[in-house]
């Protein structure tokens, strides 16, 4: 539904250029229609470009950069009443072992709507390690009494959430931790990673420090060794009975 909601949006270039880089950066209150307000973070060619619905990157220009694998906001930026000390994507595409990406967030609701959600996104492609599945972990800090949640997926394009790993949360103490696996195998064919963070507060000040990644899973050693003895186990019999 982003991405169709991206089709319609007004677009402000920033005019420099910096290393280009796959991945996108996405804000929105998760509303639909008229509600929505979002920023859109791309750079396309190499110039840094902001996507605006309904003004949602009036604030942030000035306090995002990106470098050659990511974005990052900084310095107290502010997106419909939240105060973003800092949200940073990093990816590390094509190899998504250890990490495919990684999404740090602090926020703070110094104005923000009670109950009213914000969304933070990081996606990017490209990846070609051949994995048996994906893990992703989640862990932060709160301060008050809200609440927030990561989903994860991996797909063949950004922002894709065609195939869910799983969703941690919600953390709700002042420390939380989640890990989940799933998602099922991934060929070295290229595919997506998208990390979905989500926080709603329910009382002003509520502040929000979370990290969130992706990685690849693949066979541990001792196991491509239990499963060569086996292989070679079972060639020798079957040599014996062909003999």
């Amino acid at each position: 539904m982003k991405i169709t909601l991206l089709a319609s949006l007004l677009t402000i270039g920033l005019g420099t250029t910096f290393a280009t880089t796959s991945s996108e950066l996405f804000l929105s209150n998760g509303l639909t229609g008229g509600s929505l307000v979002a920023c859109q973070v791309t750079d396309p060619g190499g110039t840094l470009t902001l996507t605006s619905t309904n003004g949602g990157c009036t604030l942030l220009a000035g306090y995002v950069s990106a470098s050659s694998n990511g974005f990052s906001i900084t310095g107290g930026a502010t997106f419909e009443g939240w105060t973003v000390d800092i949200v940073g994507g990093t990816s590390y595409s094509p190899s998504s072992v250890p990490i495919g990406v990684d999404l740090s967030t602090h926020v703070d609701c110094t104005a923000c709507t009670l109950g009213t959600a914000l969304y933070v996104d990081f996606s990017d492609v490209g990846f070609n390690t051949g994995v048996t599945g994906f893990s992703t972990v989640y862990s932060g800090s709160i301060v008050g009494s809200g609440n927030t949640s990561e989903m994860a997926y991996w797909g063949s394009g950004l922002m894709d959430t065609t195939n869910p790993i799983g969703t941690v949360g919600p953390l709700n103490s002042s420390d939380g931790y989640g890990k989940v696996s799933g998602g099922g195998a991934a060929g070295s064919s290229p595919y997506s990673l998208t990390l979905d963070e989500v926080f709603t507060a329910s009382a002003t000040d509520d502040y929000f420090s979370v990290d969130g990644n992706i990685t690849g899973n693949v066979p541990e050693p001792m196991s491509l060794l239990l499963l060569g003895g086996c292989l070679l186990v079972v060639g020798r019999k079957l040599a014996a009975r062909l003999a």
